[in-house]
């Protein structure tokens, strides 16, 4: 990310505001000799993109058996997360709550079948709007 001036983009994807104070490592990775300008070191978690549906895990139009497969590699049971990588996709915001729970129980496996469709049977991309 190049940033020539302005407020600080802070790895939230917010900017920051003049009453925000980040620590920062100020750990330079890289000096421009000439403009002296400086690059710093950052660890950013990029989620992965989620196929539509969100069961469709190959991203390949279906949800079949290959997503299930998938789906149940990312098994946590009811509060034993945490959940990362590809498996961020199967948890769903639970009825009721306004956030993911961190796990891939039930309630997200309903959520699964709700969009399963079938091989070669193109899934319905809105099997998911309300979760």
């Amino acid at each position: 990310v190049w940033q020539d001036e302005g407020p600080n983009l802070v790895a939230n994807g917010d900017f920051e505001a003049d009453n925000q104070l980040w620590q920062c490592s100020n750990t330079t990775i890289f000096q421009d000799p000439c403009e002296n300008d400086f690059w710093l070191e950052a660890d950013i978690v990029i989620p992965p993109p989620c196929g539509d549906p969100f069961a469709d895990a190959d991203r390949d139009g279906d949800v079949d058996q290959d997503d299930f497969g998938a789906f149940q590699q990312c098994i946590t049971g009811m509060n034993n997360g945490p959940v990362s990588g590809d498996c961020l996709c199967f948890d769903r915001i639970d009825s009721g709550d306004s956030a993911r729970d961190d796990d891939v129980d039930q309630v997200d496996y309903a959520a699964f079948e709700a969009c399963a469709s079938g091989p070669g049977i193109p899934a319905d991309i809105a099997c998911d709007d309300n979760n």
